[in-house]
């Protein structure tokens, strides 16, 4: 299953829209009028409510030019202001354009329209979890997405705690989902403790115990080791395919061992992806 980590983010975003011409000025004053740009793609993302929501624009636009004549990329950069739909809340729509030819009278001919490529705040959208995974472990999902968040923010000082935390609700959930008896146990229990003792996939125990080694180190005074966020990234993508395959596979066995499928039966992604084509009579 892939990810909003797994694709491109921005064409997710944006929807084209009739063409817009945008009013306000550049950094020097500027009527932007006179440059006749218009804008094609508005954000789809709000990154105030996180809600999918066409944005409009709802102000004047700045310009921030770095086109000097000699520039091997004549580009500028396009600050929009938009409004979200649904929250109501403003947020900046970032384009870009390219200068393609020369001033000539002094107009602003031979700017492209400008392109949507970002907005500020980033707007982050939501991992796309399988059913699997939000049946067991929610926390896992919020948890994981605050920590993108932050990563795409900048915020690198408090990527490999929040991506550390997230795992370990993963493996716990998934560990008390498994063995619900047993939660009070679990809860206390150390998380490198809990991997060795309950998992006995030794390929993922030895992944899931060095995700835990690399992000216990990004929680202290002085680093030891010489991994980053992006190899305990990684780590935790693998440990979460296994929780899936596992559940996955156990529904599936249930399911087609027997005549009778009752609805808890069809919650696994992956099983129902195996029944949804166009012969299947459900039931």
């Amino acid at each position: 299953m892939r990810s909003s980590q797994d694709v491109d983010i921005t064409r997710l975003l944006v929807s084209f829209v009739p063409r817009q011409k945008l009013e306000g000025i550049d950094l020097a004053g500027t009527d932007l009028a006179v440059i006749d740009l218009h804008i094609r793609e508005l954000p789809t993302f709000c990154p105030r409510c996180r809600n999918s929501a066409l944005a409009t624009v709802c102000g004047k636009a700045s310009w921030v030019q770095s086109y000097d004549g000699d520039s091997p990329e004549p580009e500028a950069v396009v600050e929009v202001p938009v409004r979200c739909c649904i929250c109501d809340q403003l947020y900046v729509a970032l384009y870009a354009t390219m200068h393609e030819g020369a001033f000539g009278d002094g107009s602003s001919q031979g700017w492209s329209d400008p392109h949507f490529f970002a907005t500020v705040p980033p707007a982050i959208a939501p991992t796309l979890p399988s059913k699997t995974i939000m049946k067991i472990s929610p926390s896992f999902s919020k948890i994981f997405d605050e920590t993108v968040a932050a990563e795409l923010a900048g915020l690198t000082e408090l990527l490999g705690a929040g991506y550390r935390r997230a795992l370990e609700f993963l493996v716990k959930d998934y560990l008390i989902f498994k063995n619900p008896e047993r939660a009070d146990v679990i809860k206390r229990t150390f998380l490198a403790n809990c991997i060795k003792d309950n998992i006995d996939d030794d390929t993922i125990t030895e992944l899931a115990d060095k995700a835990v080694s690399i992000g216990n180190d990004f929680t202290h005074f002085e680093r030891r080791g010489v991994h980053e966020v992006a190899d305990l990234k990684g780590l935790i993508v693998l440990v979460r395919r296994w929780v899936e395959f596992k559940e996955d596979a156990a529904l599936a066995r249930a399911r087609f061992s027997s005549d009778v499928r009752p609805a808890e039966l069809r919650v696994g992604l992956a099983v129902d992806d195996l029944t949804s084509g166009p012969t299947s009579k459900g039931g």
